[in-house]
């Protein structure tokens, strides 16, 4: 069983919006290479929570390819994922989680719309889609100008 599109990932203090299987089939050598778990955790709009494996047949991870991935060569690799539902999550729960994010945000989330801005966005969101919807305008595929006329900027 596989998850259905869009997802919000939520990894290491971080958002991504998932809205194409083209961004689950690539991963960097060094994330390959990670022995720990990086706990990434995927929610879905049916209100499911995924984890997934990566795994790549053309990787190895030999001595060089190690010393490389962490310094200067990281390649894109093809992967595969093996997902594993993890339970069940209540939309405040995803909220909640996303605020954190924010609250930790190093200007990614933050780069077109202050942090106070962006959580009472987020906090009039009734559903998972309205979530996707925001994340879309405000974070990652954002509309300059019209950011620009609802947050002018303070002179």
């Amino acid at each position: 069983m596989k998850p259905v599109l869009p997802l919000i990932l939520i990894a290491n203090n971080a958002v991504i919006l998932v809205t194409k299987g083209d961004d689950l089939r690539t991963a960097s050598a060094r994330e390959l290479l990670r022995k720990d778990p990086i706990n990434e955790r995927f929610f879905d709009a049916s209100g499911r929570l995924w984890e997934s494996e990566v795994r790549s047949g053309s990787f190895k991870p030999t001595l060089l390819n190690r010393i490389l991935a962490h310094t200067f060569y990281n390649p894109t690799l093809e992967v595969s994922r093996t997902w594993k539902q993890a339970g069940t999550y209540a939309l405040e729960e995803l909220k909640t989680q996303m605020q954190n994010c924010i609250d930790k945000d190093d200007d990614v989330l933050t780069q077109w719309v202050d942090a106070t801005s962006l959580k009472a966005k987020l906090e009039k969101c009734r559903q998972f889609s309205d979530i996707v919807t925001m994340l879309s305008a405000y974070v990652f595929e954002p509309d300059e100008e019209k950011i620009w006329q609802e947050f002018p900027l303070d002179e």
